[in-house]
């Protein structure tokens, strides 16, 4: 890495959004919210976690070599369009209705929150070397 304060700052950054996150899934789950409110937070959530997997995103582009670098751009790509996939059916069944945002937005939040744990291994990886 091209310096401790990156990876540092990161992990704090990383820390405070996943706080962050499961502070909105927690409303989600138990605060009595009007379909508007549960939108919104779902849409947040959503936001935290591809904030989140863009900054861990562009450390790697700075910290990984050319070959690797493909290959994960290639891996992260295939990953996009499956998100997007994935959202796309989600949402499939209340298309239309209030609930849509929220469904879409959680389904997008659920999977980029799983691939920016799989990406902070890799940076753990880099830290660690």
């Amino acid at each position: 890495f091209s310096g401790y304060d990156i990876v540092e700052e990161l992990k704090q950054s990383f820390t405070y959004r996943e706080e962050a996150a499961a502070t909105l899934e927690n409303s989600i789950m138990q605060d009595p919210l009007t379909q508007l409110e549960l939108n919104e937070k779902a849409q947040q959530m959503y936001e935290i976690w591809d904030l989140t997997l863009n900054e861990i995103w562009g450390i790697l582009k700075r910290n990984l070599d050319a070959d690797n670098m493909a290959i994960l751009t290639k891996a992260q790509l295939e990953w996009i369009g499956m998100k997007e996939q994935s959202m796309k059916e989600a949402g499939a069944e209340v298309e239309g209705g209030s609930m849509y945002g929220m469904v879409v937005s959680l389904e997008g939040a659920r999977l980029t929150k799983d691939r920016v744990y799989e990406l902070m291994e890799i940076v753990n990886e880099i830290d660690e070397k």
